[in-house]
């Protein structure tokens, strides 16, 4: 992995997912936040909008992934990352078997052009009941799709502000998000597979 870069008000987050069925899943996401640099703060603020306005961000994963604390980077290029721990656990919602290498592709979309300014995040594995022939089943799809949008759209209006959106690592900036689309299609994650060898 590249360098992280210099970027100022903006935090790098990690949602480290419990181990189930020999996967660990990490998801690793960019905000902004100039209201605090409080590490805490931030990451109480993601926690508790994940467990208030986003239980279907990660409703095709299997209930026995769940995750108590974040870790959190201040891109200010000295501080070191913090492990903050919630006030309540984040878990999936499903109850079926998983399918290690398949997950639900969520992108992240800016106004910049191009690579630097699109993210994506690979949500799951994903659990049977909740795929229809290659895809994420219609009801799954909806009810992430709006978990996603109400999640990014409450933490701006929470206290601290904080703002999702993609960092280049490239060029050392960032992008505030304009849209989210959860893809119906279903993507890969050929390294979760490769945590069963």
């Amino acid at each position: 992995m590249p360098p992280l870069p210099t970027i100022a008000d903006v935090f790098r987050i990690v949602l480290p997912w419990s181990t189930f069925a020999g996967i660990t899943p990490r998801n690793v996401f960019n905000v902004r936040c100039t209201d605090t640099s409080d590490v805490t703060e931030i990451a109480q603020q993601i926690g508790g909008v994940f467990t208030a306005s986003g239980p279907n961000c990660f409703n095709v994963m299997n209930s026995n992934f769940h995750f108590i604390d974040i870790n959190i980077t201040p891109l200010d290029g000295a501080t070191a990352s913090s492990d903050v721990r919630l006030e309540a656990e984040v878990a999936g919602v499903a109850d079926s078997e998983i399918l290690p290498a398949v997950a639900t592709l969520v992108k992240f979309k800016t106004a910049q052009r191009g690579p630097r300014g699109r993210g994506r995040m690979y949500v799951g594995p994903c659990c049977e009941n909740n795929v229809v022939n290659g895809s994420v089943s219609p009801a799954n799809l909806l009810a992430m799709g709006n978990s996603w949008t109400a999640f990014i759209e409450d933490l701006l209006l929470g206290s601290p502000s904080i703002e999702f959106g993609v960092a280049s690592y490239l060029h050392s900036d960032f992008h505030p998000l304009t849209s989210v689309l959860v893809e119906q299609v279903l993507g890969t994650q050929r390294r979760r597979q490769g945590q069963l060898r």
